[in-house]
């Protein structure tokens, strides 16, 4: 929007009267994206590194 129209999306949320939540990207392709990024792994926490002594936790060996 801002190449094409020199507009920011708020100028453009302005000028048209839309809401300030209003979005500036449909959301289809939202999740489009979404299944994206999960596919390739991306948005989760990263796996545990396991030790030379063995992953087991704070207890240690009980």
């Amino acid at each position: 929007m801002g190449t094409e129209h020199a507009m920011t999306p708020d100028e453009h949320r302005a000028k048209r009267g839309f809401s300030l939540g209003y979005p500036t990207v449909d959301s289809e392709y939202v999740k489009q994206l979404s299944k994206l990024g999960k596919s390739m792994g991306l948005g989760r926490n990263p796996e545990p590194k396991i030790t030379k002594r063995g992953n087991r936790g704070a207890l240690g060996s009980v």
